[in-house]
Parts: C-alpha cells; structure tokens; sequence
C-alpha cells in the first residue's frame, strides 16, 4: 500500500502479467495500475494514457518521490515491438513528470529499462534528460513514426478510470 505502480506496456507482450485487472494484493489493492496498450499505439495513445489516468492515479497517491523505468522499447524503431513513440513522445511524457513531480515536491530518479534500436534509444533517452535539465527541444535525426492509422484506446481508459475510481 505504500508503493504506487504504474505501467504503459504493449499487450500481449508482457509475459504471464500486466493485465489491466491486476490492481494490487490485500491492503496494495488500488495502487498497481496497469494499461497493456495493443500494438500501434503512439505518442498521442500514451500521453492520453498518462493525461486521463497515470497522472490522476499518481496525484491521489501523493508519492514522496518518483521512480521512472524508462523503457524505450515503446520506440517506433524498436524491432522487437510495435508501438509507435517517437523521440518528441518521450519528451512530451517526461515533460508530464518533471511538472507532476514539482507539483508534488517529489525527487525524481529515471532508470533506464530497454529497448533494441541504439539510435533511436540514443535520441529518445536525450530528449527525456534535456527534458531534466531544463534544455530546449532539439531536432531528432531518427524521425517521426510512419504515419499509421493507431488502434482505439477509449474503451481501455474507460475501463482503468472505472477500475481506478478516477
């Protein structure tokens, strides 16, 4: 109950977990927040997912400090997965927690989890830190995802805003 968790992952791909019905045990019930996103899914699927869910959750919880695992696997370039994030994606979800981090005076420590395209976590790990040291925006040589019609997200965030009492 004293450990908030959240997770924006593609789903089927978290193996044997990370269901969006997996909310916690006993007295954690509520603070484990899941969001298995289908494949196609980019910078506007996550943001909303962290606008109208993550963020809220979070505010509610009033954590003492963040704790970010930056996977870049979420990438539009990653190989192995199929999501659609681009560099500017994770700027613009850093930027979310930096401001939610000093709206609730909470240290933040990013760690970086994974991803399989070195170029494209490169760029995507400089936009989160330019993001930490107050640095502009910067052109990202890798990109913008292919433009692709993304899946439908609303009936998933309904469903976790009910499921989160949000």
């Amino acid at each position: 109950p004293r450990v908030f968790y959240a997770s924006t992952h593609q789903s089927p791909h978290y193996p044997g977990t990370g269901r969006i019905d997996e909310l916690g045990l006993g007295e954690g019930v509520g603070s484990n927040c899941n969001l298995p996103l289908p494949p196609g899914c980019g910078d506007d699927e996550y943001l909303r997912c962290f606008d109208e869910v993550i963020l809220p959750a979070v505010r509610r919880f009033r954590p003492q400090f963040l704790f970010v695992s930056a996977g870049f696997d979420a990438h539009w370039r990653d190989p192995l997965a199929g999501q659609q994030i681009s560099g500017p994606g994770y700027r613009a979800i850093a930027e979310r927690l930096r401001d939610l981090a000093a709206e609730l005076d909470a240290p933040t420590l990013y760690m970086l989890e994974g991803g399989h395209d070195l170029e494209a976590i490169a760029w995507a790990v400089r936009h989160c830190v330019d993001v930490l040291l107050g640095n502009p925006p910067v052109a990202d040589p890798v990109g913008a995802a292919p433009s692709v019609a993304a899946p439908s997200i609303d009936q998933l965030l309904a469903q976790a805003r009910e499921l989160h009492e949000l």
